[in-house]
């Protein structure tokens, strides 16, 4: 597959000059629907598409989750709300901050009425709807009692009516009759679900069962007349179910998503190895995964390497604006802002926090003093602070709460390193956040499928195990101005592989395939 780095200056410009066609040539904006919305990677890159001439809009259904909310990307506010999982923000004070209109985070019957008026029907009607959906969510968020007493009794009505289907479905029922109800209004079939896989893929069995794809036929009904008004609909994990049941082009986003569910013998691993064999293109954001593509024998043509969404002019202008900003004189200074999980060596949350603080014991035993920053969270919190005593590295290292962007920012330019993960060899925001402000970064990275990916690795220091990780630090530690450059280079190689303007040329070079594919090319 061809990495972004084919990708010149001269064709990035060009893939954004289509996107000034198909407006000429549509009388509108291209408009995409983003499904799903884990980690806010729907809302940055309908954020950063909005910025490129794309109308993208975001279905976050029944995701109310602190890290999915456009307020905990973009809002200031003193503290965040108590309940990650049901936030209230109505209970803080976000200093005037609104949620765009094109985010609709509700259930998804709600969620698909709302932006359905939005793209085609009244003003008067989207308001309403945007009220009425707004106010869904406050109940499920709110923690008064009057609100918890309307939900619970929401919930245990939810609950069995779903108990209920789920006995009927065991005994093969509710399938059926699902099927035959969504093909009334234009559903593919499990029939046409194989005959397509079977084109693609060849002898290689077709993985999801009639009863995975219940539920999806049963809700099909809120959101098969919200599609038609989108161009191109991209899926976050399984979500681009709905385009496929449709028979819409679509794109599926891995944000992790490959890593193992494909290869799991579960409903969602199926769904997921289903979505992604039948996607028109699949965007790969995690280094690692590339390999998890080729395991599941996706067509090359249909897969690109993209980096993750976000912001990079933001950041450069806060580094701008905060030049002063500089790591105090003294002992080396490091800021650990992962989360502390390493026990269980689960691939999917596993940091190996643990290895970096032997590592820092090395140095201390050598001499070298070191001050550590950390952040008080994760499951293994209490572990890591059993080690550090164990290690005797007490008096080096200071806790600090969960931060919001531009505090993790700062205490990322008042440190001579950014410690990441070591279990990965892939990288997030952490990493790429670092670099873009020109910070030096020690984190696991294959550096080979780096350079697949992007054509030319991160300038970072790569370390997975204990003894490369000391390597690192005492590298940082004999040049603590950095005049090596190391930081200048990695802000710079934002700039060129990572940048919001080439996150958006990628895409909408993706786009112009897939309308190119259909009978209906822009």
């Amino acid at each position: 597959m061809g990495p972004p780095a084919a990708m010149t200056p001269e064709s990035e410009a060009a893939e954004l000059a289509w996107l000034d066609r198909a407006h000429q040539r549509l009388g509108r904006p291209l408009r995409v629907l983003h499904i799903g919305n884990i980690a806010n990677n729907a809302f940055n890159n309908a954020r950063i598409q909005r910025s490129h001439r794309i109308e993208a809009d975001v279905l976050c259904a029944d995701n109310y989750h602190i890290m999915a909310t456009p307020e905990w990307e973009e809002a200031q506010f003193d503290a965040a709300p108590e309940d990650a999982f049901f936030p209230d923000w109505s209970t803080i004070n976000l200093h005037g901050y609104q949620r765009p209109r094109w985010f609709a985070a509700a259930p998804l019957q709600d969620a698909c009425r709302y932006l359905e008026a939005r793209a085609g029907g009244t003003a008067t009607e989207a308001d309403r709807l945007w009220h009425r959906m707004e106010h869904e969510r406050h109940v499920r968020c709110s923690k008064s009692q009057i609100a918890k007493l309307g939900l619970l009794r929401r919930k245990i009505g939810w609950k069995l009516r779903h108990e209920q289907q789920e006995l009927i479905n065991n005994l093969g029922i509710l399938a059926d009759r699902h099927e035959r109800a969504a093909s009334a209004i234009g559903a593919r079939s499990r029939a046409d679900l194989i005959a397509l896989w079977q084109s693609r893929h060849n002898k290689k069995p077709f993985p999801a069962l009639a009863t995975d794809l219940d539920r999806y036929w049963q809700q099909y009904k809120s959101i098969h007349r919200l599609l038609g008004h989108y161009d191109i609909i991209q899926g976050y994990a399984q979500d681009g179910i709905w385009a496929l049941l449709a028979g819409k082009p679509y794109a599926a986003y891995e944000h992790g998503t490959l890593r193992q569910l494909p290869f799991e013998d579960n409903v969602v691993g199926r769904i997921v190895a289903m979505v992604y064999g039948l996607a028109d293109r699949v965007f790969v954001t995690n280094i690692d995964c590339l390999a998890s593509a080729d395991r599941l024998d996706l067509d090359t043509s249909r897969v690109t390497p993209l980096p993750h969404a976000f912001d990079d002019a933001k950041l450069r202008q806060f580094r701008a604006d905060n030049c002063a900003l500089v790591p105090a004189c003294g002992p080396l200074r490091l800021f650990m802002p992962a989360r502390q999980d390493w026990q269980d060596g689960d691939p999917n949350l596993a940091k190996g926090n643990d290895l970096f603080f032997r590592a820092c014991s090395l140095l201390v035993k050598g001499g070298t003093p070191l001050s550590i920053t950390a952040v008080n969270w994760g499951r293994d919190l209490e572990a890591s602070k059993a080690l550090i005593d164990e290690l005797g590295l007490t008096n080096q290292v200071t806790w600090v709460g969960p931060m919001q962007k531009t505090e993790l920012w700062h205490a990322y330019l008042t440190h001579h390193a950014v410690i990441d993960q070591f279990r990965l060899a892939a990288f997030g925001g952490v990493t790429f956040e670092a670099l873009a402000l020109g910070r030096r970064v020690i984190t696991a990275l294959d550096e080979t499928a780096a350079l697949r990916f992007f054509g030319e690795a991160p300038p970072l220091f790569a370390a997975n195990e204990t003894r490369t990780i000391a390597a690192a630090l005492a590298k940082i530690a004999a040049d603590p101005d950095d005049t090596a450059l190391m930081g200048a280079k990695a802000a710079i190689w934002i700039e060129r592989h990572h940048s919001a303007r080439r996150v958006t040329a990628l895409q909408a070079a993706a786009y112009r395939k897939m309308l190119d594919d259909t009978s209906h090319p822009v």
